[in-house]
């Protein structure tokens, strides 16, 4: 978020120590201003997502990290960078994943989460 807006930027560097303390995660994190959003209009905010995504990717195919490696989730976040990165991934070698669950009948979560990961590309019909 921009300088005097909340936002995720103060807790990304406590998150990734907690992964990795807590949790045992071994991958490498990316976090800081070049990886910051500021959430201004939608339309920009859609843009900006977008190619950061591609960004990250790209940084990804330098350092020859494999596209089944990658899984970008949005099981949550502001619906402008939710769109920017399911945009950024529709590419037949990437994956999307959301967290899920199963529903009661009366429309309830209920159940264990569960990760659900969709692999996709535009068709020409």
């Amino acid at each position: 978020a921009g300088k005097d807006k909340a936002g995720s930027h103060p807790y990304a560097r406590l998150l990734a120590e907690y992964l990795r303390q807590c949790k045992g995660l071994t991958c490498e994190f990316h976090y800081g201003p070049e990886y910051t959003i500021s959430l201004d209009a939608d339309a920009a905010v859609l843009g900006k997502t977008y190619d950061h995504v591609k960004q990250v990717l790209g940084e990804a195919a330098d350092k020859q990290i494999g596209h089944n490696e990658i899984v970008a989730d949005i099981t949550t976040g502001v619906r402008s960078m939710v769109l920017g990165m399911v945009l950024a991934c529709l590419d037949k070698d990437r994956d999307i994943e959301f967290i899920g669950t199963n529903y009661d009948d009366n429309g309830r979560p209920s159940g264990p989460l569960l990760p659900i990961i969709f692999g996709f590309e535009l068709a020409d019909t």
